[in-house]
């Protein structure tokens, strides 16, 4: 599987990309060059390996025997076949229905309980070696932060608390012994991630996110005898549920994300290889980097909030504009009514004074006309 990463993105991977090359529609795995278990037989007997040696290694390449490895492992595979006889009967599992496969899961967990001691990181392999580099080279990473790996948590300390449940989970796949057992802690663990992703994230989290945050998990909690754990689960779990299923996409997702930690370099965790190489030697410290990442968070912020308050200005400008207008339209309207108020009361004292103008006229006829009498008899008496 082939591993992309852009900035500040996230670990992309496809679905087709976790799947087998060879389009049987069941999850593959790097330990198998990328085919499921059900192909990476088919291919090895194609190629007239004999069973004992079709065993893959952890990169994925058959491995080369001297004659004193080639004896121990020939002794091994007898051993490993005798108990996947006790488990099918056959070389090639059948298909089993539900109550067949209910049957055989606890058989597995019943044998496999009580032969976890001696097939378990047995002497004959190299797995206690490759523990110890695997982790060796998680501890050398654990400068990584989420942003670099781009996973969708809010900071880091928030994150770690949101994703302890599932650093417990990973860690307690150790202290299991049957493979479905520690198959179940990896379900549960990608559980948790995705319950940390849904709360830290309004958006719902997708398989990219996932991974992203899968690598993560692993990197913090580096759990003890990774490679042995997993490479027990391969040579001992049912392939059905490794191939297919919640637990088989689960694992697919683990064993790529174990992959791409073997792997990381500075390009993935858009660095440098100048950056890369001082952080692995120590001559550089992610602080600086969460300083700078923290300076723009922190501006981020302020502007967000700027932002806020402008428009809340905003709004309160046209609330205030809206309400001006309002008031100026009030005041034409009482000034428009004033007036014509005003103009009536005139009109209404025009009138009254025309009325008083003309009482006066009449009376004042009168008192003339009354004299003009009274001075006609005293001239008629004389």
């Amino acid at each position: 599987l082939q591993l992309r990463s852009e900035r500040f993105s996230g670990i992309r991977v496809s679905q087709e990309e976790l799947l087998c090359k060879n389009a049987c529609g069941y999850y593959g795995n790097p330990a198998w060059q990328g085919l499921c278990s059900k192909c990476w037989r088919e291919r090895a007997r194609a190629a007239g390996t004999p069973r004992e040696e079709i065993r893959p290694r952890s990169d994925g390449t058959l491995p080369t025997f001297s004659k004193f490895e080639e004896k121990k492992n020939i002794e091994k595979g007898r051993r490993i076949n005798t108990v996947r006889r006790l488990f099918w009967g056959s070389p090639s599992p059948p298909k089993p229905q539900a109550q067949v496969t209910q049957i055989m899961e606890h058989v597995e967990k019943l044998i496999m309980t009580r032969l976890h001691k001696w097939v378990f990181c047995h002497d004959s392999c190299d797995d206690e070696q490759k523990d110890l580099a695997l982790q060796r080279r998680i501890r050398s990473l654990n400068w990584v932060t989420p942003q670099m790996l781009g996973v969708p948590f809010p900071d880091e300390k928030v994150s770690f608390d949101m994703v302890g449940n599932a650093f417990v989970s990973i860690i307690e796949m150790d202290a299991k012994r049957a493979p479905q057992d520690k198959l179940a802690c990896v379900s549960k663990c990608s559980q948790h991630v995705f319950e940390a992703l849904s709360r830290s994230n309004s958006e719902p989290a997708n398989a990219d996110d996932f991974l992203s945050s899968l690598v993560y998990v692993v990197l913090k909690a580096n759990p003890p005898r990774l490679h042995s754990n997993m490479q027990y689960v391969i040579r001992f779990g049912l392939p059905h549920s490794l191939m297919a299923g919640e637990s088989g996409y689960y694992f697919t997702n683990l064993s790529c994300a174990v992959a791409f930690i073997e792997k990381l370099d500075g390009p993935a965790l858009s660095l440098s290889p100048e950056e890369f190489e001082g952080y692995m030697l120590g001559q550089r410290t992610p602080c600086a980097l969460n300083r700078r990442q923290q300076v723009i968070s922190d501006t981020q912020n302020l502007l967000e909030d700027l932002k806020g308050r402008q428009e809340k200005l905003d709004q309160g400008m046209d609330a205030l504009n809206a309400q001006l207008q309002k008031w100026v339209q009030e005041v034409h309207s009482q000034l428009d009514e004033t007036r014509s108020q005003f103009v009536l009361a005139q009109k209404e004292i025009t009138a009254q004074k025309e009325v008083l103008l003309s009482t006066q006229d009449n009376k004042e006829e009168s008192v003339l006309v009354l004299e003009d009498q009274d001075g006609g008899l005293r001239e008629t008496g004389c």
